[in-house]
């Protein structure tokens, strides 16, 4: 077995494992923050390898899946699938274009059985070293995302693009389609006082006491450590010119928020257990219409007891 770098995102412990042909670059070992030490113990165990020419991963049956394309420019395209194989495993396949972005593969398949986890790379031809080995960085665009995005909901769980702050214990998400205010949100916060779980994406997990809990998300853009904060409130946000609060019927805010949660519907009976475990939120859900400034901190302050008021 090569090397083993042991990572704990939203409190679950993933082994990954250096399988044949693949070497870990020494710049991913970190994982962005979220590297923990060795633990032989692990909730999930990534094995990543090289595909063999002749490979059992290839001869996965699908029962259903479903497909979309990825098109970002001079960053990476790529097409992606994600279902359910006829044996009952989730499985993803991610196909590279070549020639655009920073690729390294030219197909990425990852089948999860359990808490085992196969994830079978095809380098692209003139890659690999003498020693037939591919350095990379596991964290893989966007195939850890997906995979990541089943681990959390096979626990419960679902992650969401918004913005997350944690203001004395109280904690608030802010979500909306992009150019919305999430990252505005965020400074206004910090600037505030309050700490910042992460302002882009964030896992969602119910304590024992059914409190749904944010936890922050490793990202190759902005530097962000292991955070968690439990949620009193969500928003559905925009740009105004006044700040004007307007609180959601619990179906309503549900299926807004449900939008923005990262969802891979391969089969009705897939999408409805996400949407279920979104409906297990217990925070009132309200759309906010926000200036960019600190009047905004102070109305949603206003609105909850507790120590995030008392700061004022």
């Amino acid at each position: 077995m090569g090397t083993v770098l042991s990572v704990k995102i939203a409190d679950i412990v993933m082994n990954f494992v250096e399988g044949k042909g693949v070497r870990f670059a020494q710049s991913s070992l970190s994982f962005y923050g979220f590297a923990i030490p060795w633990q032989e113990k692990a909730d999930y165990t990534i094995n990543v390898r090289q595909k063999e020419p002749v490979d059992a991963i290839d001869e996965i049956e699908v029962k259903q899946s479903i497909k979309a394309e990825c098109v970002h420019g001079a960053i990476m395209d790529y097409e992606w699938e994600m279902g359910e194989t006829k044996s009952g495993e989730e499985f993803v396949r991610v196909r590279y274009k070549e020639g655009r972005g920073d690729v390294l593969f030219s197909k990425v398949t990852v089948v999860l059985r359990g808490k085992d986890v196969d994830m079978c790379l095809t380098p692209l031809v003139g890659l690999s070293d003498a020693e037939g080995e591919v350095e990379i960085n596991p964290m893989i665009c966007p195939v850890f995302s997906i995979v990541f995005s089943r681990i959390i909901a096979s626990r419960g769980g679902f992650i969401i693009h918004c913005s997350v702050v944690d203001d004395g214990g109280e904690g608030y998400l802010f979500t909306g389609v992009s150019g919305m205010g999430k990252t505005t949100m965020s400074e206004l916060w910090r600037n505030s006082g309050a700490s910042v779980v992460h302002d882009d994406m964030v896992a969602v997990l119910f304590d024992e006491e059914g409190q749904a809990v944010a936890h922050s998300y490793p990202s190759k853009l902005v530097t962000i450590e292991p955070r968690k904060t439990v949620l009193r409130a969500a928003f559905l946000i925009s740009h105004g010119k006044e700040n004007e609060l307007v609180q959601l019927n619990k179906l309503d805010g549900v299926l807004r928020l449900f939008q923005n949660v990262i969802n891979h519907p391969y089969s009705a009976e897939a999408a409805k257990r996400t949407l279920q475990t979104v409906s297990r939120l217990r925070i009132p859900v309200m759309r906010l219409a926000f200036r960019p400034d600190e009047s905004v901190v102070s109305l949603v302050r206003s609105l909850f007891s507790g120590a995030g008021a008392e700061k004022q």
